[in-house]
């Protein structure tokens, strides 16, 4: 048996002592704090791991469009344009365009609109909230998640990657969470310090 695992043992011997009022009183500390952690981490759109969410779409190009006015900024070929002048000639624009300082003929098959102002969009507004992440703390055990209704099946579909949804990694532990519950187990147990 390794150091780890004596101490491990050391622990659980030490919290099974405990009476179930001061062991639902740990569970529930526990539980918020990993609960915070958990809230912090999805609205920064981070997995546990500390690696970026998988991005929903690719943004890259823009929204397609046929349409365009005079004065709009739009997205051709990759590069930002807009018209001062604008004529519409069936499957193409033609006008002067104030990035080139010319006349520039774009084709309506290949203009897109620019998205946003470049930024990440945060990818689960709402989710993190504490209405929908749930904490459930009994004498022996504390639970964190998503348990019921739409928020549940929309983020169970994001933990695991269901269907056409890549996996996302909502709610797990971090190395510092795992940190963070030995000092609250040592601040529980030792209150003398």
């Amino acid at each position: 048996m390794t150091e780890l695992d004596q101490y491990i043992l050391h622990i659980d011997h030490l919290v099974q002592q405990l009476s179930p009022a001061q062991s639902l009183n740990l569970m529930r500390k526990i539980g918020s704090k990993i609960r915070q952690c958990n809230k912090q981490r999805i609205k920064a759109n981070t997995e546990p791991s500390g690696n970026a969410f998988t991005p929903s779409r690719a943004h890259a190009n823009g929204r397609k469009t046929r349409r365009i006015g005079v004065e709009q900024t739009f997205l051709y070929k990759g590069t930002l344009h807009r018209y001062r002048t604008l004529h519409d000639y069936g499957d193409y624009y033609i006008g002067y365009d104030y990035h080139t300082h010319a006349t520039f003929q774009a084709h309506k098959d290949k203009i897109h609109l620019p998205t946003g102002d470049g930024r990440r969009r945060q990818m689960f507004r709402k989710i993190h909230q504490y209405k929908f992440l749930k904490l459930k703390a009994q004498s022996h055990e504390a639970a964190i998640g998503f348990l019921s209704g739409l928020t549940g099946y929309i983020a169970a579909a994001h933990q695991y990657g269901a269907e056409t949804r890549p996996e996302r990694t909502l709610l797990g532990f971090s190395e510092s969470d795992l940190q963070l519950i030995q000092h609250i187990l040592k601040e529980h147990l030792n209150p003398s310090r």
